[in-house]
């Protein structure tokens, strides 16, 4: 560095805004390299050649979009870590909060539907959470003072380089994160309805009626303990009804007040497994139906699909992990997923996913 020069670290990179100033989709990275540095603009570099070409397969004009970074300038090592322990915690704060509150104020005056944090850095500053491999491609709003912004997270260009074959798994997030941005601002779930604490009346008319009269009926088990704790059934993707046996929330762990009742729960659970209605699942083939034949004797009829199985059929170059299927096939990810991020803790002998 010559004599009186500015410190690179000390050069800020300015966020790039579409004409007029609005914009429906922002993005988000973590912090300038020095290629940006040298040229003042936020991903211009090889990060920024993966970018432009994620974006163009997704039919996305960058020019239309809000592009910056949680951190207006570089990174000490490009790293967050080194970066602040060479500022020291309070300083660290500082520089931190003033990194926030530029970025709040640009996406505020943007008007944008949608912001997508590029990598783990940013889905932190925004979402609470550095978890990019879980929480990428699902939709969900910021937390703190980005409360009011929808997400979509994907992996950073940088990572992309790294692990090439992120590359389509970013374009299909970046697809998702348009489509969000055109239905606006607010996230609207499907409307589901859901019992999760039923009668055994409720289970016996469920399993009996509609169970039984549906085209293709979605089966999950839950298991901890050696033992399974309940099972799911939804005759469509807007209801279903858990069947549960064990509850943490009594002391005896009995879900059902006495065991004949128990046994009248079980019993309407067999025969609607045993029921010729077709049945599909994640993971079912491998895990639901083992465990159902070699803890509960009961042999499960009209085994259709197993959605694991056919992920990995159509698509074997991607992962096949709960979450990962969550984010692909659904915008809320999945359950466990949502569950983590909630702050509950889901047991390690929970049925495995991945």
């Amino acid at each position: 560095m010559l004599d009186g020069a500015p410190d690179i670290h000390d050069r800020t990179v300015a966020s790039t805004f579409p004409k007029g100033g609005r914009a429906k989709l922002a993005l988000i990275g973590e912090a300038p390299g020095e290629r940006e540095v040298e040229r003042g603009l936020p991903f211009c570099g090889p990060s920024g050649s993966v970018l432009d070409a994620m974006l163009r397969a997704a039919g996305i004009d960058r020019a239309d979009c809000y592009v910056g970074n949680v951190y207006d300038t570089k990174l000490r090592d490009n790293k967050v870590s080194e970066h602040r322990a060479a500022l020291g915690a309070e300083a660290w704060e500082l520089f931190h909060s003033r990194n926030a509150e530029r970025l709040y104020a640009d996406l505020s005056s943007l008007g944008c539907n949608v912001v997508v944090p590029l990598g783990a850095t940013a889905l932190l500053a925004l979402a609470g959470t550095p978890s990019i491999a879980q929480f990428r491609g699902s939709v969900r709003m910021g937390l703190g003072q980005f409360a009011g912004f929808k997400l979509v997270p994907t992996f950073h260009p940088a990572m992309v380089l790294r692990q090439w074959s992120n590359y389509t798994i970013c374009i299909g997030d970046l697809i998702r994160a348009a489509k969000q941005a055109e239905l606006g601002p607010g996230i609207v779930w499907p409307k589901r309805e859901l019992n999760i604490t039923p009668s055994i009346e409720e289970v016996e008319q469920y399993l009996a009626g509609p169970c039984r009269q549906t085209d293709l009926l979605s089966v999950d088990i839950e298991t901890g303990w050696g033992q399974v704790r309940g099972v799911s059934f939804a005759p469509s993707q807007f209801e279903a009804l858990y069947v549960p046996f064990i509850a943490l929330n009594k002391l005896d762990r009995n879900y059902w007040p006495d065991a004949a009742t128990e046994k009248k729960a079980w019993l309407a659970v067999r025969d609607c497994l045993q029921s010729p209605t077709p049945k599909l699942g994640q993971n079912f083939a491998n895990y639901d139906v083992i465990w159902l034949l070699g803890k509960m004797g009961i042999k499960v009829n009209g085994l259709g699909d197993d959605l694991r199985l056919l992920h990995k059929a159509l698509y074997p170059e991607l992962p096949a992990s709960l979450a990962f299927m969550g984010s692909a096939y659904s915008e809320q990810g999945s359950w466990k997923t949502m569950a983590r991020h909630s702050g509950r803790r889901v047991k390690d002998d929970d049925k495995r996913d991945s």
